[in-house]
């Protein structure tokens, strides 16, 4: 967190997390020792005052996401994926 505030109603851990997940695979493309676990608290849970479910909720989401990335980006699909990321 750039400034400690109640980040409780955001999607700031979906997206630091998925961010995290990309810099990690961005890593591992371009370096030949990998990076093959990563160990990361609940994101947002002390400070940020989110409740653990949801912050677990939104990592689970952004790591199914991106595993699986939307190819096809429409508005019914884009709306979906927002709609599962705000819970």
């Amino acid at each position: 967190m750039r400034v400690p505030i109640d980040i409780s109603k955001t999607d700031n851990v979906y997206n630091s997390f998925f961010a995290m997940l990309t810099a990690v695979a961005n890593y591992n493309k371009n370096n030949k020792v990998r990076i093959e676990k990563v160990l990361c608290p609940g994101m947002g849970t002390a400070t940020g005052r989110m409740i653990h479910k949801e912050a677990a909720r939104q990592m689970s989401v952004a790591y199914k996401n991106f595993l699986s990335p939307t190819t096809n980006m429409n508005w019914k699909n884009l709306n979906k994926r927002h709609q599962e990321i705000i819970g």
